[in-house]
């Protein structure tokens, strides 16, 4: 067995302010992976957010890019019908 294995605490023979020190730093843990936990919830939150927004703002330029077509559409008839009601006009 190599020396830099890492042993098991021997608890029964700590002095009592080693397992309150053991106590502390599991508290300290149990703090840190709380305040963990309640930092990655607030970035799912957020991304969920940002994809709805994200969802939004496609849809959004998707209507505009087709109201768009539709009135270069409406303009080309309208030029079509312009041009084809009075020919003396293109002379």
């Amino acid at each position: 067995m190599s020396s830099n294995v890492l042993k098991p605490i021997d608890i029964e023979n700590k002095q009592p302010n080693d397992i309150e020190a053991l106590h502390q730093i599991i508290r300290s843990y149990k703090k840190m992976v709380g305040e963990r936990d309640s930092q990655i919830k607030k970035l799912m939150d957020l991304n969920e957010k940002l994809q709805l927004d994200f969802k939004k703002l496609s849809d959004h330029v998707n209507n505009l890019e087709k109201e768009i077509a539709d009135v270069k559409q409406q303009l080309k008839k309208q030029h079509e019908i312009d041009s084809n009601s009075s020919p003396e006009s293109n002379k």
